[in-house]
């Protein structure tokens, strides 16, 4: 099957995760009501389920929001994933003692391995000049630090296209981080560990007081 192109779009954004549609979702859906003739365009990373029959996928279809899977666009083959996300919805199904399944897991650990090195190791370079034939304006990202992120935004301004990153969805609601720790400062120590910078051109956060915290920990470069 000849590898698809991104649709043309104005804002291109990247479902890394499956809970990525929870919290981005309400984005999408307010920037389609602030600005109805947006085109936006949703790029799958998320592999491991079938999201076209997700009830927010479909809302979102509804709207006029495009999608494509990452394998779609030839970067490994949507047919032995489409075999895998089989696989992986009947065992999911099966007992946890069951020795089949323990048997087919290590098979389907061993193939998402395999598909998260080969969605980290995409070349940017090629990504942004050989799937788009016209460039969106904007990248939206969920805050996260893997290598095919921070590669495609470091890139990006030399393609005219401007990245932001947006928290999850229930750390909005709350107005609070993941867990009362991670505002916590010892030493300047960050919660997170060994942690590279955001390199987005912005970083959405849930209030002043998170955003100035992540100022602390050294997360942020400049006016982000």
């Amino acid at each position: 099957m000849t590898a698809k192109k991104i649709p043309d779009c104005d804002i291109c954004v990247f479902f890394r995760a499956y809970n990525d549609i929870d919290h981005i979702t309400p984005i999408l859906y307010r920037l389609k009501l602030d600005s109805p003739n947006l085109k936006i365009t949703v790029i799958m990373l998320e592999y491991k389920t079938n999201y076209y029959e997700d009830y927010r996928i479909l809302f979102l279809n509804s709207l006029n929001i495009k999608f494509v899977s990452i394998s779609d666009l030839g970067f490994f083959s949507t047919f032995l994933n489409n075999g895998y996300k089989r696989i992986r919805k009947t065992i999911l199904s099966w007992n946890s003692s069951n020795m089949l399944r323990r048997v087919v897991t290590r098979f389907t650990i061993f193939y998402e391995k395999t598909i998260d090195s080969k969605i980290n190791t995409i070349d940017p370079v090629l990504f942004l000049e050989t799937k788009f034939d016209i460039k969106p304006k904007l990248f939206i990202f969920d805050q996260n630090n893997n290598s095919f992120y921070r590669k495609l935004a470091e890139l990006s301004n030399s393609f005219g296209i401007k990245s932001i990153a947006v928290p999850h969805g229930h750390t909005i609601l709350s107005n609070e981080l993941h867990s009362n720790t991670l505002m916590e400062i010892s030493l300047g120590e960050s919660p997170f560990g060994d942690f590279m910078p955001y390199n987005y051109d912005f970083v959405v956060f849930e209030n002043q007081l998170i955003a100035d915290r992540y100022v602390r920990y050294g997360f942020l470069k400049g006016a982000q």
